[in-house]
């Protein structure tokens, strides 16, 4: 069976973590689940003030040991979605992944997935 690309998807999946590039941010920012070229909206004060005041949590930081968890996970989700990462680099404040997806896949639910298992394995340790 020869290869036929066209029956994958293929994302770029960026992120921050929790709390650290929120509503308002005087860098701007998007909405959730922009897709790439979505302009910035305009810094507000404000709003960001108001963001801050409404979070539930405290920021989200990983350190090299969260990291290595949460690439083991990722691994793991990707196998259960029969998908391969390509590239992914982890820093304390946000992550970048790239990765094929069979077509069936909606990539606008990949971000959401992948937070999500994220945070359910940290939250366990």
């Amino acid at each position: 069976m020869e290869f036929d690309p066209s029956r994958f998807s293929y994302v770029l999946v960026t992120s921050t973590t929790y709390g650290n590039w929120l509503p308002g941010d005087a860098r701007g920012f998007v909405e959730e689940h922009n897709e790439h070229g979505t302009p910035f909206d305009a810094p507000s004060e404000s709003l960001n003030h108001f963001a801050k005041d409404v979070m539930k949590e405290s920021v989200v930081l990983f350190n090299a040991e969260q990291a290595e968890i949460v690439l083991n996970r990722w691994r793991e989700a990707v196998a259960e979605l029969e998908g391969r990462l390509i590239v992914v680099a982890i820093m304390g404040n946000h992550f970048h992944f790239a990765g094929v997806f069979p077509d069936k896949i909606a990539k606008a639910k990949l971000l959401q997935f992948f937070k999500g298992r994220a945070s359910r394995i940290l939250n366990q340790k």
